[in-house]
């Protein structure tokens, strides 16, 4: 512990503590770009459903056509 700069103990808790603000603004922006990715991945997760429920449709729709001009 004491050979890593950046890094101090808590006395009361024990805990090891970072007091690198660099470091820490990194961190920081790291999970929060890591969080915008999920939300992206969210979202183009959801946007590929639509587009699989849509192109049902349209192949539903096209079937329809076709077995109509099929009986007239």
């Amino acid at each position: 512990m004491e050979n890593l700069s950046g890094y101090v103990r808590d006395v009361e808790t024990n805990v090891v503590i970072n007091t690198n603000k660099a470091e820490i603004e990194a961190a920081r922006k790291r999970k929060q770009l890591m969080r915008q990715q999920k939300e992206q991945q969210l979202v183009l997760a959801d946007e590929v459903e639509d587009l699989k429920s849509e192109i049902k449709e349209i192949k539903d729709l096209l079937v329809q056509l076709v077995n109509g001009n099929n009986n007239s």
